[in-house]
C-alpha cells in the first residue's frame, strides 16, 4: 500500500490479502477508515526500512498499526519481518513490540578473511538465487 490513489487501493483491499507491505501512514489510514479491509487471511507482514521509518518520526504510527493488527488478528501466528539497514536499540524495541520471540539477525558482516560473510540463522533458508 502506498503510492496509488486511496480509491484504487480500497478496490484491491476488498479482495483480501496474505502479505502486507505498506507505508506506515497509508496503512494506518486503511486500518482506521477502510471498512472492507480484512486481515483474516494475513500470513506475513513486512516492516521495510524500519530504521528510516523511525528516524522520520513514524514511531507512534507503527505502534498504532501494531495495536490495531493485534486486535484484529491472532498476531502471534503472522510471520513478521522487520527490514533495516542498521540494527539499533530502536529497532530491537520495535521488534519486541511486534513479536514475543527473539529477533534473528540475517545479514552481512565484514571480517578480515572474507569481505562479505553471510550471517544467518540455521533455521532460515536463503533461496539459492540470492546466495
Amino acid at each position: 500500500m502506498g503510492g496509488e490513489s486511496i480509491k484504487k487501493e480500497k478496490d484491491k483491499l476488498r479482495k483480501g490479502l496474505n502479505i502486507l507491505i505498506a507505508t506506515p501512514g497509508r496503512l494506518l489510514y486503511h486500518l482506521q477508515k477502510t471498512t472492507s479491509l480484512s486481515l483474516a487471511n494475513l500470513k506475513y507482514i513486512v516492516f521495510e526500512e524500519s530504521d528510516r521509518t523511525l528516524d522520520m518520526g513514524f514511531k507512534r504510527e507503527l505502534e498504532d498499526i501494531i495495536a490495531i493488527i493485534n486486535k484484529q488478528t491472532d498476531f502471534d501466528k503472522i510471520q513478521k519481518m522487520l527490514i533495516s539497514a542498521s540494527y539499533t536499540e530502536k529497532i530491537e524495541s520495535l521488534w519486541l513490540k511486534i513479536s514475543r520471540t527473539e529477533s534473528k539477525y540475517i545479514g552481512f558482516s565484514k571480517n578480515e578473511e572474507d569481505e562479505n560473510e553471510m550471517i544467518y540463522d540455521e533455521e532460515f533458508k536463503i533461496p539459492t538465487t540470492l546466495a
